[in-house]
């Protein structure tokens, strides 16, 4: 019985190590998910826009990591994206997603 506590409390450790140094996207998946969110603007921004968004059209990217606010995410170190984007056509849209797997959490800023 002794075997198995020992046995599971090794695997949360490591469980918890693991996601406490989960790894961030790279640069290009942040940029194609930022894409792929502001292409899908229905679910994430007020207004929604006419055509596609390519990423040809985008001038510079600007990108931050924050930590995420709360107890439990302090504690496992959760954190989101702010990719900011610049376009040709002066729009300037902001995109905020989680850091892991690029879901998208909101849109600001001008598309246009």
């Amino acid at each position: 019985m002794k075997k198995v506590i020992i046995g599971l409390v090794i695997i949360l450790i490591i469980i918890f190590a693991y996601e406490y140094q989960k790894p961030v996207m790279t640069s290009g998946e942040i940029i194609e998910k930022g894409v792929a969110c502001l292409n899908d603007t229905k679910n994430y921004y007020k207004e929604s826009h006419n055509g596609t968004i390519a990423i040809e059209h985008i001038k510079s990217v600007t990108t931050s990591i924050d930590d995420k606010s709360g107890y439990f995410n302090e504690v496992t170190n959760k954190r989101e994206l702010s990719v900011k984007f610049k376009f040709d056509g002066g729009g300037e849209p902001t995109v905020k997603m989680i850091a892991y797997n690029g879901k998208c959490l909101g849109i600001t800023g001008p598309l246009h």
